[in-house]
C-alpha cells in the first residue's frame, strides 16, 4: 500500500508537466488573406496550426516540426 501514494504523486507531477512548454496555436481561414505558409514560417517548436475548412490553392514548404490540423481540408503533397 505504500506504493500507491508514490504512484499518485508521480502521476500528478507528469500531468502538471504536460502543460508546461505547450506551443502557440495559429488559425488559418480561407479567404482571410493569410496563406498557410505564413504561420508555418512564424511557428516555433511545439506550435499547432489549425487550417479551417475551405479551399486553399498554394504551395508551401514545411522545414520544421509543427502540427497541422485540418478541419475539412484536403492537403496534397507533391514529392
Amino acid at each position: 500500500m505504500t506504493r500507491l501514494p508514490l504512484v499518485a504523486a508521480v502521476l500528478v507531477a507528469v500531468l502538471a508537466a504536460a502543460g508546461v512548454g505547450a506551443g502557440a496555436e495559429w488559425d488559418v481561414y480561407p479567404g482571410a488573406g493569410t496563406p498557410i505558409q505564413t504561420p508555418i514560417d512564424g511557428a516555433g517548436a511545439l506550435d499547432t496550426i489549425y487550417v479551417h475548412a475551405g479551399t486553399y490553392v498554394e504551395n508551401g514548404d514545411v522545414d520544421k516540426r509543427v502540427t497541422l490540423i485540418g478541419d475539412g481540408v484536403i492537403v496534397e503533397v507533391a514529392a
